[in-house]
């Protein structure tokens, strides 16, 4: 079960962000768009957030929009002629944010205006970024106290005098 909705302008984070950004002009847009999409996946999970990415048909024909899941993140190319802030702003305003916790990832100042008059929340680019950092530092934090925690044997969970009793009573066992 999700906590609720993560709608992402997907080239609007790609640009604020300076390693998507590098990425995306050293080698090209898709390689931008697929980190991204990991960063994202791996947000949702620790999140348990829903995430939808809308990206913009930029430099396509695409006469119809496609929607496809990628690691559990929705991935939204809208068709030619529609930006992403359009498509967002009629699935906000389509949305009871009033039960359902909304938020939209852009540093666009026009969209934040219009995310916050539906009634959704709005997140910049840098706070998304945050916030996704704050995840992965948290998934290792785990991930180190998972790998330090001693095995689950007797000699581990027995006081050492039980332990020494229950190695005498085998031995004895063994010499009969």
């Amino acid at each position: 079960m999700s906590e609720g909705l993560l709608i992402v302008d997907g080239y609007n984070i790609i640009h604020a962000w300076d390693e998507l950004r590098k990425l995306g002009e050293e080698l090209d847009l898709e390689a931008a768009r697929d980190r991204l999409l990991h960063i994202l996946a791996n947000y949702s999970g620790e999140s348990r957030l829903q995430i939808i990415v809308v990206f913009d048909a930029y430099q396509t024909e695409r006469l119809t929009s496609s929607v496809r899941k990628e690691s559990g993140v929705d991935v939204v190319f809208t068709p030619k002629g529609m930006t992403a802030d359009t498509y967002i702003e009629h699935l906000v305003e389509n949305m009871d944010t009033r039960n359902y916790p909304v938020q939209v990832a852009t540093s666009d100042a026009a969209e934040q205006s219009m995310v916050l008059g539906s009634g959704a929340v709005r997140l910049s680019a840098r706070e998304l970024r945050l916030r996704c950092g704050e995840a992965v530092r948290r998934q290792q934090e785990y991930m180190t106290r998972k790998e330090t925690v001693k095995p689950h044997t007797l000699e581990n969970v027995l006081p050492p005098e039980i332990m020494e009793k229950l190695r005498n009573a085998i031995r004895e066992k063994k010499e009969d």
